[in-house]
């Protein structure tokens, strides 16, 4: 058997194993595709994750904060001693509403503690379903007041 009658039997072999390798490649090369752009999009959600996370930590300690230099320069402004061992409580409160970004954030105050000793200072920032909270301790007693911080997930 001569190699030209192989030839003339299998002619589209040769068309054919390229075209399949072709297709083979291209199979290749989208799957890594693919795989990339979904490794960007899961990139993409963890850093606005993050993202939210540290705003609601910010937005909770920034406002603790303020209500306790509230609190140290002025103990009864947010009302008597016997209230605040009760407890103070605020309505969620918004605090950021920006309707093209859709970011709404809210924030809740409770005030509780004996204003000579130590009063808390407990702030939670809420955004969709997600919270973070923050606990102030403030030393009444300790000359400057000293302020410690704790945070809850």
């Amino acid at each position: 058997m001569s190699k030209t009658s192989f030839r003339m039997k299998h002619r589209g072999a040769s068309l054919l194993m390229i075209v399949l390798s072709g297709f083979l490649i291209l199979s290749m090369l989208s799957a890594i595709a693919i795989n990339v752009a979904s490794q960007i999009t899961h990139n993409e959600i963890w850093r606005g994750k993050g993202t939210m996370t540290s705003r609601l930590t910010h937005i909770a300690r920034s406002t603790a904060s303020t209500v306790a230099e509230a609190i140290i320069l002025e103990p009864e402004y947010f009302g008597d001693a016997a209230a605040i061992e009760n407890g103070v409580f605020s309505e969620k409160t918004t605090v950021i509403d920006d309707p093209e970004t859709g970011i709404l954030n809210e924030v809740e105050v409770k005030i509780q503690g004996v204003l000579s000793i130590v009063v808390f200072v407990t702030v939670t920032a809420y955004e969709q379903d997600k919270y973070r909270g923050v606990t102030a301790r403030i030393d009444m007693k300790a000359t400057p007041k000293t302020v410690r911080w704790s945070i809850k997930k």
